[in-house]
C-alpha cells in the first residue's frame, strides 16, 4: 500500500528538482501525499525511504516558504531526517547534515538530552497532530532551558525549538 504512496512523492520531488517550480512543493496535494505516505506505515523512522522521501519533501517546502512561516515544515523535515542521517548522513542536505554533526545525541537526563528528544517527539506530534505529545516536546525544551546557563552555545537553538512549537501548539 505505501509503495504507491511513496512513487508519487518521489515523483513530485523529482519534479521539483528538474523545474524548481515552488508549487509542486507548496501545492495542497504535496501535503495530502506526504501525509498519506506517512499515515501508511507506523514509525516513519523505522522505513529510510519513507523517512528520506517525506524529509526533502518538507525541507523544500521549508525553503520555497517564506521567511517565518517555515517552523513546521523545517521541525519535521528534521524528525524525518535524524534516522536518515544516523544511516545514510550523505542523504541528507548539507545544512541539515551539519546540524546533526555539530548537534550529537547527548548522555541521558541532561539539558542537552531534554533538548534532543523534542526534535524526535515533534515530528510524531506533527504527523498524529497529538497535542499532548506537543505538551511533552514544550515541558522538555522548558526544562532544557531552565537547566541550561545563558552563554550556553545552544541555547538559541532551544529558544527557536521552543517558539516553534509554542506557535504550533497556539
Amino acid at each position: 500500500m505505501r509503495e504507491p504512496q511513496l512513487a508519487r512523492v518521489q515523483a513530485r520531488l523529482e519534479r521539483f528538482f528538474r523545474d524548481r517550480d515552488p508549487a509542486t512543493v507548496l501545492d495542497p496535494e504535496a501535503v495530502a501525499e506526504v501525509r498519506a505516505l506517512l499515515g501508511a506505515i507506523p514509525d516513519p523512522g523505522a522505513n529510510l525511504k519513507v523517512a528520506h522521501a517525506a524529509g526533502w519533501l518538507y525541507w523544500e517546502r521549508y525553503l520555497v516558504l517564506d521567511v517565518g512561516d517555515g517552523h513546521r515544515d523545517l521541525a519535521t523535515a528534521l524528525a524525518l531526517f535524524a534516522p536518515v542521517y544516523q544511516s545514510h548522513p550523505d542523504t541528507v542536505p548539507d545544512q541539515v547534515r551539519a546540524y546533526f554533526d555539530r548537534d550529537r545525541p547527548a548522555p541521558p537526563d541532561t539539558p542537552e538530552a531534554w533538548a534532543a528528544h523534542p526534535a524526535r517527539l515533534l515530528g510524531e506530534a506533527l504527523r498524529t497532530d497529538d497535542r499532548t505529545a506537543l505538551d511533552t516536546v514544550i515541558d522538555l525544551l522548558r526544562r532544557a532551558l531552565v537547566a541550561i546557563s545563558a552563554n550556553h552555545p545552544d541555547r538559541a537553538i532551544y529558544l527557536f525549538s521552543l517558539g516553534s512549537a509554542l506557535h504550533i501548539r497556539f
